[in-house]
């Protein structure tokens, strides 16, 4: 399907950016429907409940920040991941930050 590549694309870049000015960035795009029955002394109403939204992700070495838009609105997600940016960009980061390493024999 198209539209998921394009929405890889667009994640995998966004989260590009942000790994130039931070340690670890990451983001997530969730989507589920459900069926609803409902019933009462009139009758049965069916219903589809369909809910989506993503959340982009950015590790500073002391903090997580994050931005989550509902539903796939690819201007919206680009002008809030902007925003972090500007926002990390300007704040400049304080105490001791936090590295993990990890051994690969310990995996």
């Amino acid at each position: 399907m198209a539209e998921h590549k394009e929405m890889k694309a667009l994640l995998a870049k966004l989260v590009g950016q942000l790994e130039a000015i931070v340690p670890y960035a990451d983001a997530l795009y969730s989507e589920y429907s459900s069926k609803v029955l409902s019933k009462d002394t009139t009758g049965i109403e069916p219903r589809i409940e369909a809910h989506a939204g993503v959340k982009v992700r950015a590790f500073d070495g002391l903090q997580f920040h994050e931005v989550c838009i509902q539903g796939w609105q690819p201007q919206l997600l680009q002008s809030e991941v902007h925003s972090l940016i500007a926002k990390l960009k300007s704040r400049p980061i304080t105490g001791k930050s936090l590295s993990l390493k990890m051994e690969r024999d310990n995996l």
